[in-house]
């Protein structure tokens, strides 16, 4: 029940995140990446609520600018599906029994206006900036509001409703509002042109409440150091909503500081040595950061683009694992593809290169000593010698083009799986020696599929084929598909090649959500919440991965209707 109330409570916050959301140092990952941006990342002053975000936060999610009226509306668009999601889960989440009257009292407010108009309604600004942030670890959202009153009114009512689980208090001639559950305090505090919120564990509110209300300034705002304004120039991203996450800084914020609010980890602090700590923060090192944001924004196409940092040594020999697979990244006519290119011969050496630099200087914390160990027995697992057929696999592609999936099993499958392999006679061979009808296929390297003999898989499946190519084996599954199999097999390859590659469609990720629902259902979990319908303005989308000197790059697109 306590957990429960907690995230009750943590649902204003949630959804005050959304909706801004759809407005939509040396650790930074992407020093010295090129701007490729459609329009220049920024081209008026800072957003006025950056102020108040130190400049050395842990991780923010901010606007440097209000997004345009043109690109809004194609945001808007985008969320109107999951703000139905929220409003038909209020009328579930009554039904409920031992729902919370602050719980009951936010539902009832945002009850009716999880639309624009609606939220509007409650004050918010029409065109306005938000920023979300850590001020040590500790999340904060501020807003820009149009009316201060109107926002002011629903907290109030919201107070009045909530069986004191929510009160009134001032500090330093500032009013702002206290909700409790469980040990965590949601802060709320509406300022003139702006709403600020906080989820902090209650025995901080004391030392974080003068920084989170703002009557004490951070010595050195996010605005005046850049960070924002240089990630967009160096990733190419607008300026309407950009993600950067420090984890070295984060690491720091627990192990080491003594900011506001640090006192949280006082008491597990003294189980740690110096030692310890200095490598936890090594440790955080490996993977410094991720900067994430928007790349383009128009009626047919959203774009996004980031980087997940990863130290410069490291991300110089993970570039070898890559191998480009055919047609990886370029295919995504179905309901749902996958595919990943790899060179496992590769993979293996980088993975033993990583365990021996560790094991010639193994850690000297003793909470890690486990991982010493463990690191000698995966050693020994690695060095075991591949199979042949293992060491030439390069890569997978699956493209799942239909199906039934009203059943517990789906029916009617429509689908296509290559093996890119570099000596596919050898697997196909193998496979023979085990099942002898493979043997009595004429399969030869020009792709032509042949149909697999009746027996060969174990479950029903509707006119399986198989094809080769010197590169590879393909199978398709469904009457008809087996006329695409040769070109699946033979696409080419794009440049730059991603190691992985995901793509769905409208059809498939609303089936997939449908399906997460009925599991949750038949597990006993809680389905207030309806899921969003996407096909109502998503037509697919697509999402590539790149191994990079600076770490793993990532480009998604999302292509409206």
């Amino acid at each position: 029940m306590k957990q429960r109330l907690t995230m009750m409570l943590a649902m204003l916050l949630a959804l005050m995140l959304a909706a801004c959301s759809d407005d939509n140092e040396a650790n930074d990952p992407v020093d010295g990446m090129k701007a490729v941006a459609s329009k220049p990342s920024s081209s008026g002053d800072a957003s006025p609520l950056l102020r108040y975000v130190p400049s050395d936060t842990p991780y923010v999610f901010a606007s440097l600018e209000a997004m345009p009226e043109d690109e809004m509306e194609i945001m808007w668009k985008m969320a109107e599906s999951s703000m139905a999601t929220y409003q038909q889960g209020f009328d579930a989440l009554r039904r409920e029994e031992d729902v919370p009257a602050i719980v009951k009292a936010i539902v009832d407010e945002l009850d009716g206006n999880m639309s624009r108009e609606g939220l509007l309604n409650l004050g918010l600004a029409e065109n306005g900036n938000f920023a979300v942030y850590g001020q040590g670890v500790f999340p904060v959202i501020r807003m820009s509001v149009d009316d201060a009153s109107k926002m002011t009114a629903m907290f109030d009512r919201v107070m009045a409703k909530s069986d004191n689980m929510m009160t009134r208090a001032t500090f330093d001639g500032m009013d702002y509002y206290r909700a409790e559950a469980d040990g965590a305090s949601i802060l709320m505090s509406v300022q003139d042109d702006q709403v600020v919120m906080s989820l902090v564990p209650s025995m901080a509110v004391d030392s974080l409440l003068p920084s989170i209300l703002g009557t004490v300034m951070p010595a050195k705002n996010i605005s005046q150091s850049k960070r924002l304004e240089k990630a967009n120039d160096e990733l190419g991203l607008l300026p309407y909503g950009t993600m950067l996450i420090d984890t070295v800084q984060l690491a720091r914020e627990v192990l080491q500081s003594d900011s506001p609010g640090s006192e949280v980890f006082a008491e597990p602090r003294t189980e740690l040595s110096a030692t310890c700590i200095d490598e936890f923060i090594e440790m955080a090192g490996v993977v410094p950061g991720l900067v994430y944001g928007f790349t383009g924004i128009d009626d047919d196409e959203v774009t996004q683009r980031g980087v997940i940092g990863v130290r410069s040594d490291i991300a110089g020999t993970m570039k070898n694992v890559m191998r480009a697979m055919p047609g990886l990244g370029t295919d995504n006519s179905g309901m749902f593809s996958f595919g990943m290119g790899f060179d496992i011969i590769k993979l293996k050496e980088f993975v033993t290169a990583q365990a021996q630099a560790i094991q010639n200087d193994p850690y000297q914390c003793d909470k890690l000593q486990d991982m010493n160990a463990h690191l000698d027995q995966m050693m020994a697992q690695v060095n075991q010698p591949l199979p042949p057929f293992v060491s030439n696999i390069y890569g997978l592609r699956v493209n799942l083009l239909g199906g039934n999936f009203d059943g517990p099993m789906p029916t009617d499958l429509r689908a296509m799986i290559m093996v890119g392999i570099d000596n596919p006679g050898m697997l196909l061979g193998m496979g023979a020696a085990m099942m002898p009808e493979l043997a009595e296929l004429e399969l030869s390297n020009d792709g032509e599929p042949q149909p697999l003999p009746a027996g060969m898989i174990p479950i029903p499946l509707d006119s399986p084929h198989i094809a080769m190519m010197k590169h590879g084996l393909a199978i398709s599954i469904g009457s008809g598909v087996q006329d695409d199999l040769q070109s699946f097999l033979d696409a080419d390859v794009k440049s730059p090649a991603p190691f992985m590659s995901m793509a769905y469609s409208a059809e498939g990720i609303d089936m997939y959500l449908d399906k997460m629902y009925e599991m949750t259902a038949e597990y006993g979990e809680s389905n207030s919440m309806v899921m969003p319908n996407m096909s109502e303005w998503l037509d697919h989308a697509e999402t590539s991965l790149f191994i990079s000197d600076r770490g793993i790059e990532m480009t998604s697109s999302t292509y409206l209707k």
